[in-house]
């Protein structure tokens, strides 16, 4: 089974620093196959004979802190579960601002609901659509706002167990286990 993995809060501000070749080599150690890394920020595709996706990133979360000695949000998603994305957005009709950026939120699960469609005018963000585990939004970046205020947003609404992704670092991830 080929699971992606996105691990919260690595190589941000400085903090929580992994290099990506050191990332490959620990879950190659720990026995996953075809390890991939993917950008800088925690995202790797690896393949395991492990279905169950909760023991897997449990295992992943408690090695992670052996080695590193802090611990690490784990999200694990098939790499079916991100096609699956990139067709609801193609059905969404949305009509953004050109400098809209969209980004999608992976959580441990929603236990939470907000109507749709979603517009916060001040923020200029945007949720588009919610799944069992996802929020996918988009957010006008500008000097007054980015993508840590939508970051605050999934947060206060959402809970903290998640870990969100520009839609371009998604279609690469698809893109290169097509």
């Amino acid at each position: 089974m080929k699971y992606i993995v996105f691990l919260r809060g690595i190589n941000v501000g400085g903090k929580k620093i992994i290099k990506m070749a050191q990332l490959t080599s620990l879950f190659e150690d720990w026995g996953y196959l075809n390890v991939k890394s993917y950008l800088a920020s925690g995202n790797a595709s690896f393949e395991t004979e492990e279905n169950d996706p909760q023991i897997i990133a449990e295992t992943i979360s408690t090695k992670l802190k052996e080695v590193l000695q802090y611990d690490v949000l784990v999200i694990l998603r098939t790499i079916e579960q991100l096609r699956e994305l990139l067709k609801l957005k193609l059905k969404l009709t949305i009509s953004l601002e050109n400098t809209a950026q969209i980004y999608v939120s992976f959580l441990t699960e929603i236990t939470k609901s907000i109507p749709l469609p979603y517009y916060d005018p001040e923020l200029e963000l945007r949720i588009l659509a919610i799944t069992n585990q996802d929020v996918l939004s988009s957010i006008v970046v500008t000097a007054k706002h980015n993508t840590t205020d939508l970051m605050k947003f999934i947060e206060k609404e959402f809970g903290k167990k998640s870990t969100t992704r520009n839609w371009n670092t998604i279609l690469k991830i698809v893109s290169t286990n097509s």
